[in-house]
């Protein structure tokens, strides 16, 4: 997959939406590093960016759409024609003024003319961080630092609602959870498996029971709502491999009484609601009607109850439905939970993940251990580079650990289209907000690795409840 970065000023920002979702229509990957919205700021630290990442990465190309040059002598281009005999001189930045907000046809065929030409023009997945990694022992250092602008106060209360399916970092994401609980950052008040695959709440339990959490309740849908397939090559390896006391989904406790048990037990404006796969069970969880749990409606208690939802999904500012799995493999609950919920949500989309990889380190992790097994399974079919995106323990750093220093808020609304694809009006305000990324993508990824692979032995003593 060729990569492709994107940047731009404040006057650029309808064009080079509409540019990102022409590329991934045409099979690129686009990594947006721009300004996303119509304020004039950030547009030096968004050029900056771009051409850092240029210069690093193993890139194909960029584009830098806005008014001014991203740096002094750059060269406007106008025309497929330019486009293509710059690409040939081996240019790899391209700078197209935004006189008009509204891209034209001859916009599409300029940015494909600059990608297509050259011969010489490399291939690969998403860049990734190749800087040398933190050593398990460093990670409380490196959590102290980054959490020195707003440690927490208390242990963030979570509720994780997560697929556990088809991708490892599920199983790294779970894995980052766990741990930030045990040094007291976070209490998990419970988890739900959105997946009708067997084996799914087995291997949930065998985690939390490796990490010493077996106690932690696990549920799974009974209605039939839960997304299926067939072709995970973990899931029954890990649960035949490691101990749990669920044997299976059938046996996990109904993912809707979970929920409205946990949040009714809850302080108000206390539970974060994290949901890092398909939206059958919050959906499931709003359309719950008063029961002998608690008196309030599903709706009623996540308003209560839930400070915010953290939604994994997405790429942002627009997304034309092509990977996008999290809504469109269960579309119908994913339109109903993103128009009627009732409360604060934060997306944290596949942009910020899938440009911050871990996992090459994981073949360090001492056997047997779920999460080496997982990632052993899962990524040693294309070799031993063990490095995959973080999509899920992303999130899960971003619920827990809040927004700095890695992370910034865009605010706006999202206009969600009946097949799930999706665009950003961030001049609208509403419930909705997604994450932009602010921190070097290495450190990020640092701080992931460091944590999910600390010892025992590295860890403070956990605080009293």
């Amino acid at each position: 997959m060729k990569t492709i970065w994107m940047g731009n000023d404040e006057t650029g920002y309808d064009v080079k939406k509409a540019a990102m979702v022409f590329l991934e229509r045409k099979g690129f990957w686009v990594v947006n590093e721009g300004v996303d919205n119509r304020l004039p700021a950030g547009c030096r630290t968004a050029a900056k960016k771009v051409l850092g990442a240029i210069a690093r990465e193993n890139c194909l190309c960029g584009f830098w759409f806005g008014s001014n040059p991203p740096y002094p002598g750059c060269t406007p281009v106008s025309s497929p024609e330019d486009a293509a005999k710059a690409r040939t001189r081996g240019t790899r930045l391209l700078w197209v003024p935004t006189r008009s907000p509204t891209p034209d046809a001859r916009l599409f065929e300029l940015v494909l003319a600059f990608c297509e030409t050259a011969p010489d023009c490399p291939t690969s997945t998403p860049p990734r961080p190749k800087t040398p990694f933190a050593t398990p022992s460093d990670a409380p250092l490196l959590l102290s630092e980054a959490l020195r602008c707003a440690p927490p106060k208390t242990p963030v209360q979570v509720l994780l609602d997560t697929d556990m399916l088809t991708d490892c970092d599920d199983v790294a994401a779970l894995a980052l959870l766990l741990r930030l609980e045990s040094i007291g950052l976070a209490n998990i008040l419970g988890i739900t498996v959105s997946s009708g695959y067997p084996a799914s709440a087995a291997v949930v339990d065998a985690i939390d029971t490796f990490y010493g959490r077996g106690d932690i309740p696990v549920g799974a849908p009974k209605d039939g709502s839960g997304f299926r397939r067939d072709d995970s090559c973990f899931l029954d390896k890990v649960a035949a491999e490691f101990p749990h006391a669920i044997a299976g989904n059938m046996e996990a406790q109904d993912a809707v009484s979970l929920l409205r048990q946990a949040l009714a037990a809850a302080r108000p404006q206390s539970v974060k609601l994290v949901t890092i796969g398909y939206l059958c069970n919050v959906a499931a969880l709003l359309r719950s009607r008063p029961d002998r749990i608690s008196p309030l409606s599903g709706m009623d208690l996540v308003r209560e109850k839930v400070s915010e939802l953290v939604c994994m999904t997405g790429n942002f500012p627009d997304d034309p439905a092509i990977d996008n799995v999290n809504f469109t493999r269960s579309p119908q609950t994913a339109l109903f939970t993103i128009r009627n919920y009732p409360g604060r949500i934060t997306f944290v989309g596949r942009d910020i993940g899938h440009n911050v990889f871990v996992g090459d380190r994981f073949h360090e992790l001492p056997s047997p251990h779920p999460l080496r097994r997982a990632y052993e399974l899962h990524r040693g079919r294309y070799g031993t580079d063990w490095d995959h995106h973080t999509a899920d323990p992303s999130t899960i750093l971003y619920a827990v650990c809040g927004l700095r220093p890695w992370f910034a808020l865009q605010s706006g609304s999202m206009l969600l289209n009946d097949d799930c694809s999706f665009t950003w009006e961030p001049a609208v305000e509403s419930n909705k907000s997604y994450l932009l990324q602010v921190a070097d993508r290495h450190e990020t990824a640092r701080v992931i690795d460091a944590l999910i692979r600390l010892g025992k032995d590295a860890l403070p003593p956990r605080p009293e409840k």
